[in-house]
C-alpha cells in the first residue's frame, strides 16, 4: 500500500513559518569553560572521524574540522609558551603578571618559541621523551595549509595567495585523524608538565614564605 501523498509537504517554505522562540541561554554572566580547547579538539576529532569513515563529505563540513583541529593548535601551542614564559627556570616562576599571553596566530612562529623554550625551562632531559619530532610535522603542515590563520574562517583571505585552482585541496581524513591524535597527546603531555612544575614551585615558595 503506498504512502499517503502530502500535496502541503512539496509547497512548504520554512522561512515562512512564524515559530516561537525560546530562550537559548541562561545567566549569560555566568562562568564558561576555562578552556576551550577540549571543546575545538573533541568537535574536531568527531568530525574527521566522520569523514575518514565516509559517513559525512568534505564538501559538508571538512572545512570546518580542518578549522577546528587548527584552531586547537593554536590555543594549545600559546599554552605552551605561555606555560614557558611563567617560569625562570625549572625550580623558579616567573614574578606573577610578568609573563605574557601570546597575541600571535602564526602556528610555526608558536611552535619555534615553544620548542626554543621548553627544554631551556624544564632542562634538557624531559624534552627528548616526548615525540615532538611527529608534533612539528603535524604543525608543519597546518601552517603551510592556513600560514595567516584566515585561510579556513573566511572565504577571502586579506592577503590575496595564488592558488592552484586546477588541483583542489585534498586531505587524507584517515591520516590526519591519526596525526591528531597523536599530537594532541604529546602536546597536552608537554603543557601539562609545564602546568604541574609551576605549581609545586608555587607551592615550595608558599612554604618557603611561611618560615620567615
Amino acid at each position: 500500500m503506498s504512502e499517503a501523498f502530502d500535496e502541503d509537504a512539496i509547497y512548504r517554505w520554512p522561512a515562512t513559518e512564524k515559530w516561537e522562540y525560546r530562550t537559548v541561554f541562561h545567566n549569560l554572566d555566568g562562568e564558561l569553560d576555562a578552556s576551550p580547547r577540549p571543546d575545538f579538539y573533541a568537535a574536531a576529532k568527531a568530525s574527521v572521524g566522520r569523514l575518514a569513515s565516509g559517513k559525512t563529505v568534505a564538501e559538508e563540513e571538512g572545512m570546518a574540522a580542518l578549522f577546528l583541529f587548527r584552531h586547537y593548535l593554536e590555543l594549545t601551542l600559546k599554552e605552551i609558551v605561555f606555560g614557558a614564559r611563567s617560569l625562570e627556570r625549572k625550580d623558579k616562576n616567573t614574578p606573577p603578571g610578568m609573563a605574557q599571553w601570546p597575541d600571535r596566530h602564526d602556528l610555526w612562529q608558536l611552535w619555534s618559541e615553544a620548542k626554543k623554550q621548553v627544554p631551556v625551562k624544564l632542562g634538557g632531559g624531559v624534552w627528548p621523551q616526548w615525540d615532538h619530532n611527529f608534533a612539528e610535522k603535524c604543525i608543519a603542515e597546518f601552517h603551510a595549509l592556513d600560514p595567516s590563520s584566515e585561510r579556513l574562517r573566511y572565504l577571502w583571505e586579506k592577503k590575496p595567495v595564488e592558488r592552484d585552482r586546477l588541483n583542489p585541496l585534498w586531505v587524507a581524513w584517515d591520516e590526519l585523524l591519526r596525526a591528531m591524535v597523536h599530537t594532541h597527546d604529546v602536546l597536552e603531555a608537554i603543557d601539562s608538565y609545564l602546568i604541574e612544575t609551576h605549581g609545586q614551585n608555587a607551592d615550595w615558595e608558599l612554604e618557603m614564605d611561611s618560615w620567615l
